[in-house]
């Protein structure tokens, strides 16, 4: 049986992991982990654009009777049938600010 299957892990994870450790024993490398795990994060889809559209539902709702008011899955919906590409998580995140 073969170490990533009983790791649980994918044999290229495997791969990369031996690479490193030869990396080091060779004395390219200092440590098998990079000090810095760098993440990748996709970029941040709140433009002011949006932002802006976001406050200007708000503030058009501060007149209304509270059963009236859009809530923020109202506001995500309204957002996405325009065409925007947003999570609601970041609209909520955006009402609640």
């Amino acid at each position: 049986m073969t170490k990533g299957l009983e790791l649980n892990i994918s044999r290229n994870t495997v791969a990369r992991y031996l690479q490193r450790i030869q990396e080091v024993r060779d004395g390219v490398e200092e440590t098998i982990l990079p000090k810095d795990r760098q993440i990748q994060r996709p970029c941040i889809v709140l433009t002011p654009e949006i932002r802006d559209q976001i406050h200007s539902i708000l503030k058009a709702n501060a007149d209304l009777p509270k059963k009236q008011r859009w809530t923020g899955r109202k506001i995500w919906d309204h957002l996405v049938k325009e065409g925007y590409t947003i999570s609601y998580s970041t609209v909520k995140r955006e009402v609640a600010s």
